[in-house]
């Protein structure tokens, strides 16, 4: 009797040790990725990275915050693995997210107006003008100074304000602001030409990673070498291009 007690409490006993190991390995091959809540063409990259990681047998999970807290909680890494894609050199300002050195994206950045009209040259030359782009986009953050800058919630708001006559100008990834334009049903929105500027957008993950930073590096420049992550964009262009229409 006492060995078939002491039998089942060692059966018992395996199960809680086994059900701990499974745990541990899910959340050892799971990581949670933070972007923006709205839906851009700057997610759509999740799909890229998601195949990424599965090429090293990791689930990646996408956590949508508010554009400035996806910084802050990714540089944190408390519940928050990495960031999806940012401009390069975020390093200065968040120590502990590690930029991986394959560039995932590479987008235009457009002035969209509703009754200006200029040749666009740069940042400076938008300084006459009030100027609305949405609020935490690093990329764009950068260029702040020295303009009459408002903040918006999101691409669409800033669309929106646009619209409403309350602000001059918005800036906006091209491809963003084409989809939102028909979604919103905005034909007298315009682009002006050319473009302000190519942002290059990579991939950051929390110091922590240490072992998973080169692994994903590796992966990446394969995937950039064979030409799928180029392939990837030219499909997802020619998607967002056709919604566009």
């Amino acid at each position: 009797m006492t060995t078939l007690r002491n039998l089942r409490k060692c059966s018992f006993l395996v199960g809680v040790i086994l059900l701990a190991a499974v745990h541990l390995l899910q959340a050892q091959t799971t990581i949670a990725i933070s972007t923006f809540e709205e839906d851009t063409a700057v997610v759509r990259a999740s799909l890229l990275l998601k195949q990424a990681y599965e090429k090293l047998g990791v689930s990646m999970e996408l956590v949508r915050l508010p554009a400035s807290r996806a910084l802050i909680e990714a540089n944190n890494g408390v519940q928050i693995d990495g960031e999806l894609i940012r401009i390069a050199g975020l390093a200065k300002q968040y120590p502990n997210l590690v930029q991986i050195p394959v560039m995932i994206a590479n987008f235009k950045i457009s002035v969209f107006s509703k009754t200006i009209d200029f040749d666009v040259n740069g940042w400076d030359s938008l300084k006459p003008y009030e100027v609305t782009f949405k609020r935490g986009f690093k990329g764009m953050e950068k260029h702040a100074d020295g303009l009459r800058v408002k903040r918006a919630r999101s691409s669409e708001a800033a669309l929106e304000m646009l619209n409403m006559d309350r602000t001059d100008i918005v800036v906006v990834p091209y491809l963003d602001g084409l989809v939102l334009r028909k979604k919103l049903n905005m034909p007298q929105i315009k682009i002006l030409e050319p473009p302000l500027e190519q942002v290059h957008l990579y991939h950051y993950l929390h110091n922590s990673h240490k072992a998973l930073i080169p692994k994903i590096t590796q992966v990446l420049k394969k995937m950039e070498q064979n030409g799928e992550i180029a392939r990837f964009w030219k499909t997802i262009e020619t998607d967002l291009l056709s919604t566009a229409k």
